[in-house]
């Protein structure tokens, strides 16, 4: 009986954990997205601010 308890407390622990490492992953995903487009942003503003400097210089 105890050791029944003891197993699935065990389980129970190891599908936390599971799913807590599945959510870190995942915010670290959207994190990572999320820094990809804001770093692609800037560039066609940097873009688009050289473009204009350049059309002016014309």
């Amino acid at each position: 009986m105890v050791t029944e308890d003891a197993e699935k407390k065990r389980e129970f622990y190891r599908v936390k954990t599971k799913l807590y490492m599945l959510s870190f992953a995942r915010g670290f995903y959207l994190f990572s997205l999320a820094i990809d487009k804001i770093s692609v942003k800037n560039n066609c503003s940097e873009i688009l601010r050289k473009n204009r400097l350049f059309e002016r210089s014309e």
